[in-house]
């Protein structure tokens, strides 16, 4: 699924719009997915040296207090770099805008949940590895085959807060698709390995995953 950079500022309309007194708000800043895009982002648009040009802009906010500061207009939050459903309720209020996309980031598709293991758990507990990936897989196609369904699945564990059809507008959005098939994963992790954060360079995504997605048509 994307993430989007969005503002509440109409002088920004691209990344070099950005001035000293506004501040963007990110879950988990200076190390969080959402950085990483921005940090991509800056290399690409002025140079690998200057990737934390943004840097200093950055506020560490989760992401429903971000939105909160983003539509209040009232605090010094001009753009928030956020996930669904955040920047879906957010584009609800006219005076937000999309700045960036992290799909133009990456260069299309980027999957961008994921779940892990170290490599001792899943030798040590082979059943145990074997049946969360079934169930991620049987998860999967069952979203897939009735959306609906699963959205009321997801509004229901939720305590029954959200809307069941905003959700589904969500799930039904072109730009976002459920797959077990990692997509776009290596340039990411390149670009860590570029900037120091990560200390071995992958030079394909099945350095990343174990052996039992290694047939799917991954990148």
């Amino acid at each position: 699924m994307p993430n989007m950079l969005i503002t509440n500022n109409p002088a920004i309309k691209s990344l070099k719009d950005f001035t000293d007194k506004d501040r963007i708000s990110l879950a988990g800043a200076g190390s969080s997915v959402q950085t990483i895009y921005l940090q991509m982002a800056a290399a690409k648009e002025f140079g690998i040296e200057n990737y934390k040009k943004f840097n200093p802009l950055m506020v560490n906010l989760t992401h429903p207090l971000g939105l909160q500061a983003l539509l209040s207009g009232g605090s010094e939050v001009t753009a928030q770099f956020t996930s669904p459903p955040f920047w879906n309720r957010a584009l609800e209020d006219p005076k937000i805008k999309v700045v960036l996309n992290s799909y133009d980031i990456m260069g299309g598709p980027n999957t961008f949940l994921m779940v892990w293991s170290t490599e001792k758990f899943k030798n040590d507990n082979p059943k145990t590895y074997k049946a969360v990936f079934d169930a991620l897989d049987e998860a999967t196609q069952f979203i897939n085959k009735d959306k609906r369904a699963a959205a009321e699945i997801y509004v229901a564990e939720g305590g029954g807060k959200e809307n069941i059809d905003f959700i589904l507008s969500i799930m039904n959005n072109p730009q976002i698709k459920f797959t077990i098939t990692p997509e776009t994963i290596l340039p990411f992790a390149q670009f860590m390995n570029d900037i120091g954060t990560l200390k071995n360079r992958p030079t394909s995504w099945k350095e990343m995953f174990f052996d039992n997605v290694h047939t799917l048509n991954g990148s």
